[in-house]
C-alpha cells in the first residue's frame, strides 16, 4: 500500500488534470491476448486489495515483484525514486545485484582471454614444432621432401593462425 500511495503522488505531482496518461498496454500484456492482459491485472488488483503480494503474478518475464507494474522502468534511475522511499531501496538492492554480476562478468572475461592466450600460445608452439620437425626432416632424409614441407606448411599455417589470434587479443 506504501507503494501504491508514493506512485498515485508521484503522478500527482507529475500530471495536471488536462494531463494523459499513455500506458503501453502491448509491452504490459507481453504482446500477448487483451484476455491475458485483464487476467494479470485482475490477479494484481486481487493480491494488491488481499495483500497476498506472493501470489502476485508479474507482467514481465523473469521479474517477482510488485515494482514491474508501478514504475519500475529496468534501467534504474527513474524519477520515482523521488517519491518511494521502498521503490528506492528497491533500486539500490538492484543496483548493488547489477554491480556484482558486472564484476563476475569482468572476472570470467578476463578467465576467458587469458585461457584464449594460452590456446593460442600452444598453437604457436606446435606451430614452430611441425616446422622445426619438416625441416630437420628434410636434412636428415631428402627422400622424404614432401613430407617435410607438407610439416613445414602444416606448421606454417598453425603458427601463422596463433600469431594472428595473439596480435587480436
Amino acid at each position: 500500500m506504501n507503494l501504491y500511495n508514493d506512485f498515485i503522488k508521484y503522478l500527482d505531482n507529475k500530471l495536471s488534470e488536462t494531463d494523459y496518461l499513455e500506458l503501453n498496454i502491448f509491452e504490459i500484456a507481453q504482446f500477448l491476448t487483451m484476455d491475458h492482459l485483464v487476467a494479470l491485472i485482475s490477479n494484481t488488483v486481487d493480491c494488491i486489495e488481499s495483500l497476498d503480494l506472493n501470489e502476485l503474478q508479474t507482467f514481465e518475464p523473469n521479474r517477482s515483484n510488485i515494482y514491474a507494474f508501478v514504475g519500475y522502468d529496468g534501467f534504474l534511475g527513474s524519477q520515482f525514486e523521488d517519491y518511494s522511499v521502498d521503490y528506492s531501496e528497491f533500486n539500490l538492492e538492484e543496483e548493488k545485484k547489477r554491480e556484482l554480476r558486472n564484476r563476475e562478468s569482468a572476472k570470467q572475461n578476463v578467465k576467458e582471454k587469458i585461457k584464449d592466450k594460452i590456446k593460442y600460445i600452444f598453437m604457436c608452439i606446435i606451430g614452430i614444432a611441425f616446422v622445426a620437425g619438416g625441416i630437420f626432416g628434410i636434412i636428415k632424409d631428402p627422400s622424404g621432401l614432401f613430407k617435410g614441407i607438407g610439416a613445414i606448411i602444416f606448421g606454417g599455417v598453425f603458427l601463422s593462425f596463433g600469431i594472428l589470434k595473439l596480435k587480436e587479443k
